[in-house]
């Protein structure tokens, strides 16, 4: 379980850096999220050219396609990422992993998620999103599998087929701040 929450928060940190290959926010046909399948309308094992039909172009997306919305003084950008492996090298890369982040702004000396992203759109089917409450999550997904570290943040794990799984990432507060469809885990 540490190293899986490992995984989960060192994603989430990663995403959180500035890149020179990030474009605005996903441009979907829709804000479905499909727990073990899918994130507005692009799939796992989706290939480069599926993933600017559904999501939209950015500049540089060889290994990661970040997708950034706008911020303010004091803010970090809510993110929308997808992560590409290939089996051999030079071979094209194929979707493993999106996810969608809450920015994080200062609010009287303190970073606290940003909830007004147009992100909060993508729910599951059952309602589950970005700034979903956690017992909104256990009432939706009783099988989910709450895994909480020091300082009451954690995540949920939505078991699929095989290693695939949808990672809800919470808060101190108890509301959902990263949500990731991944066809394995690690990369």
């Amino acid at each position: 379980m540490k190293l899986r929450f490992a995984i989960v928060l060192g994603l989430f940190a990663a995403l959180a850096l500035p890149s020179a290959s990030q474009a605005a926010l996903p441009r979907t046909s829709t804000t479905l999220i499909v727990p073990g399948s899918s994130i507005g309308g692009l799939k796992l094992g989706a290939k480069l050219s599926q993933v600017t039909k559904a999501w939209g172009a950015t500049k540089s997306c060889e290994y990661q396609c970040l997708y950034e919305g706008g911020k303010g003084k004091e803010e970090t950008a809510a993110l929308a990422s997808v992560l590409l492996e290939s089996k051999q090298p030079g071979a094209p890369g194929k979707v493993w992993l999106m996810s969608l982040n809450v920015g994080f702004k200062t609010v009287h000396g303190e970073s606290v998620p940003n909830f007004r992203t147009p992100l909060t759109k993508f729910r599951t089917a059952k309602g589950i999103g970005l700034g979903s409450k956690v017992s909104e999550v256990q009432r939706a997904y009783p099988k989910a599998e709450k895994h909480v570290s020091t300082g009451g943040y954690g995540y949920f794990e939505i078991p699929g087929p095989k290693e695939i799984a949808t990672d809800l990432t919470f808060n101190a507060e108890k509301r959902i701040t990263t949500v990731a469809v991944e066809s394995h885990h690690g990369g």
